[in-house]
């Protein structure tokens, strides 16, 4: 299958143009491409985690396109942790979808990918080393990953502990870079005014059960407010 991964799109009222143009975009992609599917990998939300409450309106608008643009075999959602209410990636605001999208609350593997929701302190080594896969999804904390340009992540999971498994792609963070075989792909447009200088960027990744590749195009959505002092 071949995947567009989307991840931290913050949606918000602040954000919402910025969200569906970018959406609108990948639902073209996907419907005009055979055996193609959006995976996003973590914080559709912007301010769930922090009161616990959705803007209603904003629900109904994505409810909606989600329903007209896509289905569950080709709308793959995954928590990340502005999705959260609590602390379980169960308890999550993007459980209102799962009539018209695939929403994966906890681990597993499902077209030869594994999907890790965030989950507070990351994975066990013995749990990764159980899983039998050579690509993962997720939204969590890496050590020794760029949260943003020049500011490396001090605390998560190790990359190392991912060492079997051949690609993992990480929400979470928005600048977009490596580190050994886990690839943040970075926010799809500039969330906040320290990433207004920043390249984004679209990842495609074909996944089959012999191989899989990724691709990666230069984007740019929404706008670019500069301050000068």
């Amino acid at each position: 299958m071949h995947f567009v991964l989307l991840c931290d799109l913050h949606l918000s009222e602040r954000t919402e143009e910025s969200v569906f143009s970018i959406l609108s975009y990948v639902s073209y992609q996907v419907k005009h491409s055979p055996d193609t599917a959006l995976a996003v990998l973590g914080d559709m939300y912007d301010t769930v985690y922090k009161d616990s409450q959705i803007d209603a309106r904003l629900q109904q608008r994505l409810y909606d396109f989600f329903k007209n643009n896509f289905t569950k075999n080709t709308l793959f959602l995954l928590p990340g942790n502005h999705d959260l209410y609590g602390s379980r990636a169960q308890d999550n605001a993007l459980n209102v979808f799962q009539h018209v999208a695939t929403v994966y609350n906890e681990p597993v593997v499902a077209h030869n990918v594994l999907w890790l929701p965030y989950k507070d302190g990351g994975y066990t080594r013995e749990f990764i080393a159980s899983m039998k896969c050579k690509v993962c999804f997720t939204h969590n904390d890496f050590k020794y990953l760029l949260m943003r340009k020049g500011l490396m992540s001090p605390q998560g999971m190790d990359p190392a502990i991912f060492k079997n498994i051949k690609w993992v792609f990480n929400g979470h963070y928005h600048f977009a870079n490596e580190q050994d075989n886990v690839i943040c792909i970075g926010s799809q447009y500039a969330v906040h005014k320290t990433e207004i200088c920043d390249q984004k960027y679209l990842y495609n990744v074909c996944v089959s059960e012999d191989e899989t590749s990724c691709s990666r195009t230069k984007i740019r959505f929404g706008r670019r407010t500069f301050t000068f002092t």
